[in-house]
């Protein structure tokens, strides 16, 4: 059998709280506002109208063919049954090394770009800004005051962040030597653009919505052409009250998704849009080419299963999938004609949770965090360090304890961890100073060769790794 997740309708109070919590402004609805969150509120309040589907105009992306399925996955139980692995999955392997607990000097390059978190200044309501610094030398060249929500362009060379108050865009684009290249405002339909990230090296992809509707774009930050991206496939999951139920664990577009409980978010069309994955009413998780309209493979996850993401390349999507205590990744070609489990952790371990991973540049790996401890899924506990190979399907166990950043900060923090260097050596990630009673926390880089650490900055938070190449 597999169960469905179905969430009770928020009270208005609990809405408020939800709203006030998505501009970081307060904890509790008795937490006492200060004039200037108030004043952004109101603001955002004012700018965002409730809007129906019928007043924003459809996407120019549309399918031109009968949906025919190819490839059909049939669950047993809670398990989708997939095609097996050409060999065996290798067992899980651990590598652990003399000097991980310790502080070396490691060979890196490009600029590491870090956020100073609200934890550690309390007194402000906004988190404080943003530094470029120098992954080798630790100099921190470049200081932005205001902007938060850093989000890293998928080739290293560019980030895009929102800059809430002072003059010019709110949102920002600036190159690896912190030079404002554009800013612009994200208003599109009377919505404005809360939510934003990279689709690929040169779009992004920016999220408007209301209480219960969301609507994504396709945006070029330099000429600022948009496009509405199409949520309305057929069969597509969209519960009669929206507030009321959502994609469970999908955790794309997080902030949209965990906030509003609303359809639209969860449509995940690969870098290049030519191929889109969505959950459908029946359960299904499906594979769509968009041109053609071409439905490639479709599988019952429980769930919908959890966190699918695109490869760098976009030739693969990998998607986790929870089977009784343990999750475990499937890989499902761009084509639809693979689709394969490749992990086995319940011939392992008893538990074995995924709570975040990372593809690599060149996608052939995959970084991850594997938590093999029945803690109730609480946020800022630590997990293990761990990779996957993918031409291997080789697992590596590194005896590295970290957390995701978003432990401290959900809404604000929310960069996908661990975040891999550009030339794919290096991986960075985020550790508790004091597991036993944590005031603050590390961040860190290990080199996945040698196994070898070093502690590059305390008490902030990696957005990402950036490239000097041009």
């Amino acid at each position: 059998m597999v169960w469905k997740v179905v969430r009770r309708a928020p009270s208005n109070n609990e809405l408020a709280t939800l709203v006030l919590k998505e501009f970081g402004m307060m904890k509790t609805l008795k937490t006492k506002l200060s004039p200037i969150p108030m004043i952004f509120l109101v603001f955002l309040v004012a700018c965002t109208p409730i809007v129906s589907q019928e007043s924003i105009a459809t996407s120019e992306i549309e399918p031109s063919a009968t949906v025919t399925a190819v490839s059909t996955l049939q669950p047993t139980d809670t398990v989708v049954t997939a095609t097996p692995s050409p060999t065996p999955l290798p067992q899980v392997k651990t590598q652990c090394t003399d000097n991980a607990q310790e502080s070396q000097a490691l060979d890196l390059e490009g600029v590491v770009v870090l956020e100073k978190t609200k934890k550690f200044v309390p007194e402000l309501d906004l988190p404080p800004g943003f530094y470029l610094m120098n992954a080798d030398s630790h100099y921190i060249f470049h200081t932005d005051n205001l902007g938060n929500i850093i989000k890293i362009a998928p080739d290293g060379k560019n980030l895009v962040y929102n800059k809430p108050f002072g003059e010019g865009g709110a949102l920002r684009v600036m190159d690896v030597n912190g030079k404002l290249l554009t800013e612009f405002d994200p208003y599109y339909k009377g919505l404005w653009g809360l939510h934003f990230s990279w689709q690929n090296e040169e779009q992004l992809r920016i999220v408007t919505s209301n209480l219960n509707q969301v609507y994504p774009w396709i945006v070029n930050p330099f000429t600022e052409e948009h496009t509405l991206l199409k949520t309305d496939w057929e069969g597509a999951y969209r519960p009669a009250d929206p507030i009321k139920d959502k994609v469970a664990n999908w955790k794309f577009d997080r902030d949209s998704t965990e906030l509003f409980y609303v359809y639209g978010a969860n449509v995940l069309y690969d870098p290049i849009l030519s191929r889109v994955l969505f959950p459908k009413d029946s359960g299904d998780v499906v594979l769509i080419d968009v041109q053609s309209g071409e439905e490639l493979a479709h599988a019952n996850f429980v769930n919908w299963g959890s966190l699918p993401s695109w490869s760098s390349d976009g030739e693969y999507l990998t998607i986790l999938n929870r089977e009784g205590t343990v999750d475990n990744f499937y890989l499902i070609s761009r084509d639809g004609e693979e689709f394969q489990h490749i992990t086995d952790f319940a011939s392992e371990f008893e538990f074995a949770s995924i709570p975040e991973y990372t593809w690599s540049p060149d996608s052939t790996r995959i970084a991850f965090w594997l938590k093999l401890k029945d803690d109730g899924q609480q946020r800022g506990t630590q997990s293990e360090l761990a990779i996957l190979e993918i031409p291997t399907r080789q697992v590596t166990r590194l005896c590295i304890q970290g957390i995701s950043n978003i432990a401290d900060e959900p809404l604000w923090m929310n960069h996908p961890e661990p975040i891999w260097s550009p030339d794919g050596r290096f991986i960075m990630f985020t550790q508790w100073d004091d597991l036993a009673a944590p005031e603050g926390f590390f961040v860190l880089v290990v080199d996945t060769e040698t196994g070898a650490v070093e502690k590059i900055s305390k008490n902030t938070a990696p957005a990402g790794w950036m490239t000097n190449d041009q």
